[in-house]
């Protein structure tokens, strides 16, 4: 910027000495110095003042005129001098506008963080209330519970204490209390198992009479007699019918019903030494889970629920399976054996109740593959959970 105004400058300075000279040089041609047939030193000096009017007229005229347009020149050049500094004031006036708005978001973004940072610290305060109040009502609690645990050591020092007191000086009454209790609860458990066996007994004596009476109003009926004579036949007679006992009974059955029943070793051993006093019931038994099984094979069906409904139809307490219990405590007396093979059997039915004389168990196994239900055992009441045979 200020060499170029020091090049205006010095033209200026150019053009005033131009302008002085051409003042001169128009002078002296107009006052006909140039032209004058004696133009010399002497015509010179002879019109010099008039040359030197007439040109500094003209020289006035053309210097005011060259001051005027460098005047011009000079308002030009500081106008745009003006307009240069304007638009660079303009443009660093934009630039310090558009950063004062930047300084504006980031002042409005910060008032915007800064109101968060206030919620925050305000919801932190609270928080920290909430958990100073916390941590207070814990103490108490602490306190308070710290106390009980103080009084109930105290208490139970003082029963403790007691305690030994009244051990050592009744160590021998409760001794003799709680040996009484053990023989009255054994006591209690012998009469409750006599009651068992004594509602078994009359239970199947019941049943004995019942089938009794039957087969002698069926005899009377047949040959022509009437059932006046019943009172002659004494309370508690079985039949046995065409069975002795209860080997002969499981080997007539095995004999009739051989397509489906497979007799295994194991249960004619246990029928050998079996006491039950009602043979035929044990044919009948055999009888009806053949035909069950018949059945099943035909039909396919060998569900729980429809055994059990099916053995109620003939009579027969069927389960087929054991307690888990008893299946823990007594599973290999349900091991049985035939032609070297063993095998674990839990269905089975039960005959008579709590006796030995009077009960007698028949437990089986079904083989779909051979169709077969396989005989393992025939005897007495195995031991179970709850009753130990």
């Amino acid at each position: 910027m200020k060499k170029s105004g020091l090049t205006y400058k010095s033209l200026l300075v150019g053009l005033g000495t131009v302008a002085c000279l051409a003042v001169v040089v128009t002078g002296a041609w107009s006052g006909g110095l140039l032209n004058s047939p004696a133009f010399g030193a002497t015509g010179l000096v002879q019109n010099l003042p008039k040359t030197l009017t007439t040109g500094a007229s003209l020289g006035l005229w053309v210097f005011g005129g060259c001051a005027a347009v460098g005047a011009g020149l000079m308002r030009l050049w500081s106008a745009r001098q003006f307009r240069q500094r304007l638009g660079d004031r303009d443009r660093q006036i934009g630039t310090l506008r558009e950063e004062l708005a930047q300084y504006q978001q980031e002042t409005d973004q910060l008032q915007t963080d800064q109101q968060v940072l206030d919620r925050d610290n305000q919801a932190l305060q609270r928080q920290l209330s909430q958990v100073e109040n916390l941590e207070q009502q814990q103490r108490q609690e602490r306190a308070i519970a710290l106390e009980q645990i103080d009084r109930l050591e105290q208490k139970l020092s003082q029963s403790q204490t007691r305690l030994e007191t009244t051990t050592a000086s009744h160590g021998r009454d409760l001794e003799e209390i709680q040996a009484d209790v053990e023989s009255t609860w054994d006591e209690y458990d012998r009469v409750c198992e006599e009651r068992d066996g004594l509602q078994g007994a009359i239970a199947e004596l019941k049943q004995a009479l019942k089938d009794t009476q039957s087969n002698v109003d069926a005899l009377m009926k047949h040959q022509g007699q009437g059932v006046a004579d019943r009172d002659d036949i004494e309370e508690g007679e079985t039949s046995q019918g065409n069975c002795a006992d209860v080997g002969e009974a499981l080997a007539a059955a095995g004999e009739e019903f051989g397509y489906v029943l497979d007799i295994w070793e194991s249960a004619i051993a246990s029928a050998a030494v079996s006491q039950f006093g009602r043979p035929d019931e044990i044919y009948q038994a055999l009888q009806a889970i053949a035909e069950i099984g018949r059945q099943t094979f035909s039909e396919g069906d060998d569900s729980s629920g429809g055994w059990r409904n099916d053995f109620k139809q003939y009579g027969l307490d069927f389960k087929p399976t054991e307690h888990q219990v008893t299946k823990t405590m007594y599973g290999s007396d349900r091991d049985f054996r035939h032609q070297g093979r063993k095998q674990r059997m839990l269905k089975h039915i039960t005959l008579g109740r709590n006796s030995v004389v009077h009960n007698l168990q028949i437990y089986f196994e079904v083989d779909r593959d051979r169709q077969k239900i396989d005989i393992g055992y025939c005897g007495k009441h195995l031991r179970c959970y709850g009753w130990d045979s």
